[in-house]
C-alpha cells in the first residue's frame, strides 16, 4: 500500500497528527507551568502557603477561614493579596 502525504491528507491522518502534536505540546507546557508554580509555592512562608492551600486547593472561603482562625476576614483578604503578589513575583523571576 502506498503511504504518501497526499493519502494522509485525504484520509485526515495529517490533521489528526497535527492535533495530537498540539495536544502533546499543551500537556508539556501545563506540566512545566505546574512545576514552576510548585517551586514558587515552596518559597512562600508557611503562613502564606497555608493560606493559599486553604483558599485555592481546599476551596475554603475567606469567611470560613475567619471563623476557624478568629482572624478578621479583611486581614485574611489582605494576606491573600500579599501572598498572591509574592507568588506572582516569584513566578516572573523563574520565567525570566
Amino acid at each position: 500500500m502506498e503511504f504518501s502525504y497526499e493519502l494522509m491528507v485525504e484520509s485526515g491522518i495529517d490533521g489528526k497528527c497535527a492535533s495530537m502534536q498540539k495536544l502533546t505540546e499543551d500537556i508539556v507546557m501545563d506540566k512545566v507551568l505546574l512545576e514552576l508554580l510548585m517551586e514558587a509555592l515552596d518559597n512562600l512562608t508557611s503562613g502564606e502557603r497555608g493560606l493559599i492551600d486553604a483558599l485555592y486547593f481546599e476551596e475554603r472561603t475567606e469567611r470560613e477561614l475567619s471563623k476557624k482562625t478568629g482572624v478578621p476576614q479583611k486581614t485574611i483578604n489582605n494576606r491573600r493579596k500579599s501572598a498572591l503578589s509574592k507568588l506572582r513575583k516569584l513566578l516572573i523571576e523563574k520565567v525570566l
